[in-house]
Order: C-alpha cells, then sequence, then structure tokens
C-alpha cells in the first residue's frame, strides 16, 4: 500500500555520529609508521654518510701518505736518474775511449796478422820449393811428401781463404804417394859397396895359373920328397927332371883361357872399373837412366871377362849390377805446379791488402 507522505513535512537531520579517537584512524598509524620509516631512513642515511665521510677522510689521508711516499720515491728516482745519466755519459765516455783502443788494437792485430800470413805463405812456398829440389835433383818421393805434409799442418785451423791451397796440396800429396818409389840412395849406397870390393875381387888369370901350375908342381914336389928318402941320387935326377920340365909348359886350350893382363894392367883395370861405377852413380843422381844402364853393363862386362866368376864376391857383384842395371829410375815426377802456384796467388793477394 502506497502512503504518501505530505511533501510540505520537513527533512529529518542524518543521525549525529559518535567521535571516535584519533589513534583510531588507519591514516594516522599509516602516518606514524612513515614517518617512523623516514626516521629510520635519516638516522642510517646519517651514519652511513658518517661512516662514509670517516672512510673518506681515511682514504684520503692514506692518499695523502701515499702521494707523499710516491713523491718521495720520485725524488728518489729523479736522482737515481740523474745518477744513471752521470753514470752513462761516463761509460759513453769510457766507451768512446774502449771503441778507440779496439779500433786501434784491430788495426794492429790486422797487421799482425797480415805479417803473419805473409810470413806463413813464405814458409809454406819455401817447404813446396824444397819438395821440388828433391823431386828435381834426387827424386826422393818421401822427402817431398814430409815437406808437403809440414806445409799442410802449418795450415790447419787458418781462415777459410787458405782452403784453395790446402786443396792444391791435397792433390800434389796425392799424385806423390801414387808415383812409384825410387831408392836412388839405397841404389847409391849399394854401387858404394860394389866399388869397395873391386880391390878384392880376384882376376880370373890368377885363379887360372894356380890351377895349371901350382898342383902339378905339388905333386910332383910330394913324389919327390917321397923318393928323396928312398935315393939320394934318383932324388938329385928328379930334381934335374924337374928343371926340364919347367923350362917346357904344356897347356889346354879346349876351353875360355881368361885375357892376359899385367899387373899394372890389373891396378888399371880395377881403376877403369872404379871410374865406370862412379859415372853410374853420378847418372843415377842426374836420373840419366842411359848412360846408367850402359855404365853397369859395362862394368859386369868387365866382371865377366878379367875376373874369376866361381869366387862367390864376384857373383855378389855380378848381381847386384844386374839388379841395379834392371830398375828403372827415369820416372816422371809431379811438378807440384798446383801448389806453388795458389801459394804464389794468396802471396800476392796478401801484398795487395
Amino acid at each position: 500500500m502506497n502512503s504518501k507522505l505530505p511533501s510540505s513535512l520537513p527533512a529529518l537531520p542524518p543521525p549525529r555520529q559518535e567521535r571516535r579517537p584519533f589513534w583510531h584512524n588507519p591514516w594516522f598509524w599509516f602516518v606514524l609508521v612513515l614517518v617512523a620509516c623516514i626516521f629510520w631512513q635519516w638516522n642510517k642515511s646519517s651514519s652511513l654518510i658518517q661512516e662514509t665521510r670517516q672512510e673518506t677522510a681515511r682514504l684520503l689521508a692514506e692518499n695523502e701518505d701515499a702521494q707523499k711516499k710516491s713523491l718521495a720515491q720520485i725524488k728518489t728516482g729523479l736522482k737515481e736518474i740523474a745518477e744513471l745519466k752521470r753514470r752513462e755519459a761516463l761509460l759513453d765516455a769510457r766507451l768512446s775511449a774502449m771503441e778507440e783502443q779496439a779500433a786501434a788494437l784491430q788495426s794492429f792485430y790486422q797487421e799482425a796478422t797480415a805479417g803473419l800470413d805473409e810470413a806463413l805463405l813464405i814458409e809454406i812456398e819455401q817447404n813446396i820449393q824444397t819438395a821440388r829440389q828433391h823431386l828435381q835433383l834426387t827424386g826422393n818421393v818421401e822427402a817431398a811428401i814430409m815437406a808437403l805434409q809440414a806445409a799442410d799442418s802449418r795450415l790447419q785451423g787458418k781462415e777459410a781463404r787458405f782452403m784453395p791451397l790446402r786443396r792444391a796440396l791435397a792433390n800434389d800429396l796425392g799424385k806423390l804417394q801414387a808415383t812409384p818409389f825410387v831408392d836412388i840412395a839405397g841404389m847409391s849406397l849399394r854401387l858404394e859397396s860394389v866399388i869397395a870390393e873391386i880391390d878384392r875381387l880376384p882376376l880370373a888369370l890368377d885363379i887360372w895359373s894356380e890351377n895349371v901350375t901350382d898342383k902339378p908342381e905339388d905333386t910332383e914336389t910330394t913324389a919327390s920328397d917321397e923318393t928323396a928318402g928312398k935315393d939320394k941320387w934318383r932324388g938329385l935326377l928328379q930334381d934335374v927332371w924337374q928343371e926340364i920340365r919347367g923350362l917346357i909348359r904344356i897347356q889346354r886350350l879346349d876351353r875360355h883361357v881368361p885375357e892376359l893382363v899385367s899387373p899394372e894392367q890389373g891396378f888399371n883395370l880395377r881403376e877403369n872399373m872404379k871410374l865406370r861405377l862412379l859415372n853410374a852413380r853420378l847418372a843415377l843422381l842426374m836420373r840419366d837412366s842411359w848412360t846408367f844402364k850402359n855404365e853397369l853393363l859395362s862394368a859386369e862386362e868387365l866382371l865377366a871377362r878379367y875376373f874369376n866368376n866361381d869366387a862367390k864376391a864376384t857373383q855378389a857383384a855380378r848381381a847386384t849390377l844386374s839388379q841395379l842395371a834392371a830398375t828403372e829410375i827415369n820416372i816422371a815426377m809431379p811438378t807440384l805446379n798446383e801448389s806453388a802456384a795458389v801459394a804464389r796467388q794468396l802471396r800476392s793477394g796478401q801484398e795487395a791488402r
């Protein structure tokens, strides 16, 4: 049922609310908490700021100390650098003086080395010349090899520019070692021994005369001695008969009869033998093969013709002469021109320096 109130009635006032305490208001607590948080935060910030200030002051103090120490170290370093520069200047001066002395010593060493090298090359050339003389005059290969080996030993440990000379010496040494050896000195001594035996060699005529005359006389003398004791008269007749037989000599001519030489001819024969052997020895030293062999063959022919070939001394002399005549003495010797040319070239370069 709808009831309509009269519009002329006045409005009722709103009911009056009771006022509550402010702490019952949540905004109060919110503001209070906010203020507390702000205070706590401010307090904490103040503490942090204080600590930061203290730490900053400490760090600044440490930095100042570090800077002071750094400045002290820098000053010390600057002093050390100045001292080092002073020492460097002294060392530079000393180094310059030492370099000048080193240059002077190097120049002196080069001059001394050049003199030593030139003396060494002169000595090498003398050794090569000595070896060439041994080969040309006496054919002594061993002496030439020793001379070249001595020259090569003097070059051991030297500079590389001496290698061509050592190579040339090695080539010439190989040629010398491949050369057949002829013992000129030994052959000369054998000739001397034969020359010394010439005066003691028996002549063939002396031995032949003893074989022909002495033996019959000895036989007859022995027979006469035996018969003399038996019959004195028969011994006297035998002596007379022996004297008669001495007036007539019968000899066999169906064998070789040695050449008849008088004592003076025998002396001349022995001297002629000596001269021929001396000529053979001279030809041996001069490497004259033709004269050497001809003189030996002539001497051997004289031995076979006039001396007793049954004697051992004569046989030994003939065997020696035959062996010597069969030996080839004219052997082509190396000239050593390669080593001499390289040594001369090095010496010329040294003098040019």
